[in-house]
């Protein structure tokens, strides 16, 4: 059996970290929570197959989505990233594209026309999911986090 491929939590909410924690474990990740700046910037990301950055204002960690997202792709360029966020969808778009978002930079929602985007596993490709995903949707979600996880 292979060993679990790891996810770094990159930049944890309080209120979403347990439940996507136990949503990864339940797929066969390893999470790796970054409860503090430190952890962060010691995080081993040659062993991650990926990353889920917090988008809410507040984290467990002191720096902004874009400046997690700049640590992550400097330690691995490749590095895919899924964005986590307790807001609307409409709202966590508005929110990428204003303050997160650089060019050539795609944010890929949770629906079924997303199983087959490009943009899935790549670093430039950002995999968007709600809490309401996690806990309403796992049907979905699995085999988007699969594809963008790989």
């Amino acid at each position: 059996m292979a060993a679990p491929k790891t996810i770094i939590l990159a930049r944890p909410h309080p209120f979403i970290v347990d439940d996507m924690t136990a949503f990864l474990a339940g797929q066969g990740y390893d999470p790796l929570v970054c409860r503090e700046d430190n952890t962060l910037e010691r995080a081993d990301t040659t062993i991650a197959h990926g990353a889920v950055v917090s988008t809410a204002l507040n984290a467990m960690v002191s720096y902004s989505v874009r400046e997690t997202i700049d640590i992550l792709h400097q330690k691995k360029p490749d590095l895919p990233i899924v964005l986590a966020t307790l807001l609307s969808v409409e709202l966590a778009e508005k929110q990428f594209n204003a303050t997160i978002a650089k060019e050539g930079e795609k944010l890929i929602t949770c629906d079924r026309g997303s199983l087959t985007s490009p943009w899935l596993g790549t670093p430039n490709g950002y995999l968007l999911l709600t809490r309401d995903d996690l806990l309403n949707n796992s049907a979905l979600v699995q085999p988007l986090i699969e594809r963008h996880f790989r």
